[in-house]
């Protein structure tokens, strides 16, 4: 099992689905725990099977679980370290649409959703019914079982989750994504409208913070525009084919080649996208490092070693030479170990 961690969202999705898939199995564990003699182990035993085999749980767990199994994919790719604002806004509007379509069609996938949950009360020894007092909490006028749960669980978790990433990922969130258009490839690729349109909606997202104000707004556009025509064909006279070179595919090496005199507008975008980090994955998992580092074992660690530490643990994918510390510490002088 998975532990249900409070940080890294992907980690929940995980925890969730392997819950659900391994449902019979924590049940029966729970039950046998249950009659255990120890009074306080087997209660608490007890009590847990006796929530896990209700008819709101397992409804509950199951659509959770469908809509889980859609956004895991966007939350692994948003904690990527080598994510990109354009992959992320391509991702965040696809998802959406699904559930926009699994939200009008909710009746067809439902039925999929009920008839598993079903089958899982089966084998659980328990049946699906509606809570006595379902009237209390909403003017459902429904008889049924499977349209009480969809119309009550279903649809209500589907239009919350949809509400939020519209939140989270509105308008102005996703015309910032497309500083990643500034990048070689994708730059190459942009057509004659694709081009007026990124222009566009950078100048009016960006134009304050690269000096263009209302009086100088339109000036702006004019000349990102033809900064846009040069950058691309810069690009495409770097990506000849007789030329060995492959074209940057992070923000920091294509601004190590942005000429800032040439290209003055592009430049001041791209240091702004460097800026920009899609999620804090990365900050979270420096922090969570600290938990492996810092343990009581090294509770006398003094601040300059866990520093150490925590960029040998961060940065791991740089290699270092065991020889090279070695001479480099041999050099320090004598150390003598602290008792």
């Amino acid at each position: 099992m998975v532990q249900l961690c409070t940080t890294r969202w992907v980690e929940r999705h995980d925890a969730v689905l392997q819950f659900s898939a391994n449902l019979p199995l924590i049940v029966e564990a729970l039950s046998k725990i249950s009659e255990w003699k120890d009074k306080e182990t087997s209660g608490k035993a007890s009590v847990l099977v006796a929530a896990l085999c209700t008819s709101e749980f397992l409804i509950g767990l199951y659509c959770l679980s469908d809509i889980l199994a859609l956004t895991q994919p966007l939350s692994v790719i948003l904690q990527g370290e080598s994510m990109d604002l354009a992959k992320a806004s391509r991702n965040v509007q696809s998802l959406i649409r699904v559930l926009e379509t699994k939200r009008q069609d909710s009746e067809q996938h439902f039925e999929d959703i009920f008839r598993s949950a079903e089958t899982m009360a089966e084998k659980l020894d328990f049946e699906i019914r509606k809570p006595r007092n379902f009237g209390r909490r909403g003017d459902y006028t429904v008889t049924d079982c499977k349209t009480y749960y969809r119309v009550a669980v279903y649809i209500p978790l589907l239009e919350t989750i949809v509400s939020d990433l519209k939140d989270r990922f509105s308008k102005e969130v996703l015309d910032s994504f497309k500083l990643a258009m500034l990048l070689p490839q994708p730059a190459i690729a942009l057509s004659l409208e694709e081009a007026k349109d990124v222009v566009a909606a950078l100048t009016e997202t960006f134009g304050p913070l690269i000096g263009g104000n209302d009086n100088r707004q339109a000036l702006l556009l004019l000349k990102f525009k033809g900064e846009l025509c040069m950058w691309q064909q810069f690009w495409k006279d770097e990506s000849q084919p007789n030329d060995p070179k492959q074209l940057p595919s992070s923000a920091q090496k294509v601004l190590e080649s942005c000429d800032k005199d040439v290209f003055p507008t592009i430049h001041k975008l791209l240091t702004i996208f460097l800026t920009i980090p899609v999620t804090n994955a990365s900050g979270e998992r420096s922090f969570s490092s600290l938990r492996r580092i810092k343990t009581w074992l090294r509770s006398t660690m003094l601040q300059s070693r866990l520093i150490g530490l925590s960029l040998l643990n961060v940065h791991y994918d740089i290699d270092i030479s065991p020889e090279e510390v070695i001479e480099r510490f041999s050099k320090t002088g004598n150390r003598k170990i602290i008792l």
